[in-house]
């Protein structure tokens, strides 16, 4: 498959055959559970396609003083969802989780105007993909618990599709096992209170990674993930997304990308150097020599689950980005302790 950005049909899939590639713009449907995963001619039980299809929205909030972690995950066998805060001055964290075995989140089949959200007792996350209005919204409010602050307020990411081109991937791991994610830097506006501190966020300078993921993933499956979004000294974006998973054709079938201003560059295979210890540095590059990255973590989310049948193994560290990126026309910016995330993840499911 040569990696070039086409334009996109209106269906992720048609006829039960999925449209691989990588697009310039979302789907007007992502209905990903019309693939003919077992070639079948689309007579494959429904529910079992459902279980099998794990879906989540991520969203990374960079602001100078705190970063903020929110998630809806629907892995079918539990529904999740996670709000961590970091302290970047303080190094400090609290986080608000809760986790439901065979329960599900309804994650929207299109983002032009879809809603989903994740409510508990004491814990509410609703998330409006609104890409006709060039946003999305999300509104928290969550009580106050032990040590661990409330947090309350609505935020909106403004995803341009002229202003920044996003990375929309549709790849393939495996014969009937498809991948989708759309991932993006995004202006962010809006205000949050995190106990008694309020945030308020500039739409100028402030930026949050979008991460919308739908896969048939394999029963075992792992990825490594690096990414970040800053500014420039002239204050254009500038980020990466890079990573390295179970796919095993990495120099036609990955999602390994810089952001530049509005241009998006396509680059080549990824590696990552992961130390033991969760302070160490990490080494992160492409095998095209375009990306040169360490990270240096200085906080840490992780998580174990095991529930016999599955279990996850998942560290994701935050930290600061030191290194260069080579874009599409050859021009080498430099990378200078932009905020940024990574994940190492073993996963069984």
């Amino acid at each position: 498959m040569r990696r070039e950005i086409k334009d996109t049909p209106e269906r992720l899939v048609e006829a039960g055959q999925v449209n691989y590639g990588w697009f310039r713009r979302p789907f007007t449907e992502l209905n990903l559970l019309d693939c003919d995963n077992w070639g079948w001619g689309g007579r494959s039980p429904r529910t079992l396609r459902e279980f099998r299809l794990k879906e989540w929205q991520h969203f990374a909030i960079v602001h100078d003083e705190v970063y903020v972690s929110i998630a809806l995950v629907d892995a079918k066998y539990l529904a999740n969802s996670w709000v961590c805060v970091f302290d970047r001055q303080e190094r400090t964290s609290h986080e608000h989780a809760r986790v439901v075995p065979m329960a599900r989140i309804r994650l929207p089949g299109e983002l032009w105007d879809g809603r989903c959200g994740f409510e508990s007792r004491g814990y509410r996350v609703q998330v409006h993909n609104h890409l006709d209005a060039g946003e999305h919204i999300i509104n928290l409010d969550i009580e106050a618990r032990g040590d661990r602050p409330a947090i309350q307020g609505e935020i909106t990411l403004r995803q341009d599709l002229d202003a920044v081109q996003p990375l929309i991937s549709v790849l393939s791991m495996g014969p009937g096992q498809p991948f989708y994610s759309h991932k993006a830097p995004c202006p962010v506006t809006g205000t949050l209170t995190v106990g008694d501190r309020r945030l308020d966020y500039d739409g100028d300078w402030d930026l949050a990674l979008i991460d919308i993921h739908k896969a048939f993933y394999p029963r075992r499956t792992f990825w490594k993930w690096a990414t970040f979004a800053g500014r420039d000294a002239d204050g254009e974006i500038i980020g990466v997304n890079l990573t390295r998973n179970v796919i095993d054709d990495e120099k036609h079938g990955n999602e390994n990308a810089i952001w530049h201003g509005s241009h998006l560059s396509l680059v080549g295979p990824a590696r990552f150097d992961v130390p033991v210890e969760d302070d160490d540095a990490w080494r992160i590059w492409t095998l095209d020599q375009r990306v040169e990255l360490n990270f240096t973590p200085v906080g840490m989310r992780s998580e174990r689950i095991n529930y016999v049948l599955a279990e996850s193994r998942y560290r994701q560290p935050f930290g600061y980005y030191r290194g260069h990126l080579v874009d599409d026309t050859g021009v080498r910016h430099e990378v200078d302790d932009l905020f940024g995330i990574a994940e190492d993840h073993f996963v069984t499911w």
